[in-house]
């Protein structure tokens, strides 16, 4: 894939996320897609696989009602298969009380999938607090 094919893959699949629409997302990871979510939380850990990752995000959802993740840019590497998604994170609408950040989303291609994602916030004690509020176990 060039850089543009990526970036649009990139930006339709989290377009397709906050339209509530996961299968399409799902599909762009590989079966065996390792993600790493950073923190020190009841979420943080890793999932692998793409039904980990299905979960992951289901039992987020489930514990403060569905997010809304605005990407504001993807930078793309022109030497290594990685990709860079900055955006604004908000979760806890449904709960009255959002929670409103800056995440960057790694994520490192094999051919045209994702085989590997690392989930980073710009303030990790902010979102340790908040997932830790919500109280849902690590993964297995």
């Amino acid at each position: 894939m060039d850089r543009d094919d990526v970036v649009a893959r990139v930006r339709a699949g989290y377009d397709a996320m906050r339209d509530g629409e996961v299968a399409p997302v799902l599909l762009l990871f590989s079966d065996d897609v390792v993600m790493h979510v950073v923190g020190d939380h009841p979420f943080a850990g890793d999932y692998v696989g793409r039904e980990a990752v299905r979960s992951y995000l289901a039992d987020t959802a489930a514990a403060v009602g569905e997010g809304v993740f605005t990407v504001t840019s993807v930078m793309v590497d022109d030497v290594d298969p990685v990709v860079l998604v900055e955006g604004t994170a908000v979760d806890g609408v449904d709960a009255g009380a959002p929670f409103v950040r800056t995440v960057v989303h790694r994520l490192r291609f094999d051919g045209d999938l994702i085989v590997e994602m690392w989930r980073h916030a710009f303030d990790k004690g902010q979102e340790d607090e908040f997932w830790r509020r919500a109280g849902h176990p690590r993964p297995t």
